[in-house]
């Protein structure tokens, strides 16, 4: 092996070690990019922030790791938000208490919309969670489990009556992750507000 072999050799495996070096280099970079993401969302979530409604009467107080979801779930939902890479979701519906008769109460209102919600939702189960605090009132909530599109679904229904309306705040996730999303959903829907 002459001189010039034996530097040309030498010289293709210190770029090679370079190479393997740069390459451990940057997928470690993108390791700890990744950790780093990981750690920013986790932050993200335990920050909040308030979502109000566009006539400013109604509030929901959400993790940081949600966004507004404008009208894109509901086109009836006066406030609607996501976390669409957990599959997390709410709506607020307000409908004025003047379209309903003068008996029907919170309770009766909650009743109403459970049948109907049993009208597209398949085998649907319900478990009634019992009273709430939401925003200073009296609401009433309930889980309900069942299959809507051939996906497994946990809805949590809550309603509240406020100054002029019965509301329904609904969330939703898969079933495989109801349980352990149910506190968050639990804050969340409790969060709601009448502000105006």
């Amino acid at each position: 092996m002459n001189r010039r072999s034996h530097f040309y050799r030498i010289s293709r495996l210190g770029a090679l070690l370079a190479s393997t070096v740069l390459l451990a280099v940057m997928l470690g970079g993108c390791n700890i990019i990744a950790l780093g993401q990981a750690i920013m969302d986790k932050q993200k979530a335990d920050e909040t922030f308030a979502l109000t409604s566009s006539d400013g009467r109604y509030q929901l107080t959400l993790p940081g790791d949600w966004s507004d979801a404008g009208n894109t779930l509901n086109d009836q939902a006066v406030l609607a938000a996501c976390n669409l890479q957990q599959e997390k979701y709410v709506i607020v519906i307000a409908e004025s208490r003047a379209d309903f008769y003068e008996d029907v109460t919170v309770q009766g209102y909650m009743e109403l919309l459970i049948e109907q919600m049993g009208l597209s939702v398949q085998n649907m189960h319900e478990t009634p969670m019992g009273e709430v605090s939401v925003g200073g009132r009296t609401g009433y909530l309930s889980r309900l489990d069942g299959t809507i599109d051939g996906y497994e679904v946990t809805y949590w229904l809550t309603c509240v009556e406020t100054s002029s309306d019965f509301v329904q705040i609904t969330g939703w996730t898969l079933q495989s992750m109801a349980d352990e999303y149910q506190r968050e959903f639990y804050e969340i829907e409790t969060s709601f507000a009448e502000i105006a």
